[in-house]
């Protein structure tokens, strides 16, 4: 039902860069939440709801590692199927994800996952 009501498109105003961390976590935590527990084909509803560009900025903001890894897994349990990775690969995913974890001031959480 929530994925039908556009859960993507509803928690986009709550991925901002101007939203406070605490806020972003709960948004995250739900996407997460409803990636793993809803229909097989979540995954390519949120990322045509547009999920993706707001998630890719909360890489490279420094909101702290708890947002950094909840983003690399959220991107993570996204990546479920050849469709979805595609649109993740081409959505610049793969690039924001290196950037994260090879520059200087990437969440150390991250740089030690590799």
């Amino acid at each position: 039902a929530l994925v039908s009501e556009g859960l993507g498109s509803a928690l986009l105003p709550l991925l901002s860069p101007s939203t406070p961390k605490q806020t972003a976590e709960l948004a995250l935590r739900l996407l997460s939440a409803a990636s793993k527990h809803a229909a097989p084909d979540l995954s390519q509803r949120l990322l045509k709801d547009g999920v993706l560009p707001a998630l890719l900025p909360l890489l490279a903001l420094a909101l702290g590692d708890a947002v950094a890894v909840r983003v690399a897994a959220l991107l993570h349990a996204l990546a479920d199927s050849p469709s979805s990775r595609f649109r993740l690969l081409h959505g610049g995913a793969v690039r924001a994800l290196t950037r994260a974890v090879v520059e200087p001031a990437s969440s150390s959480s991250l740089r030690g996952a590799r």
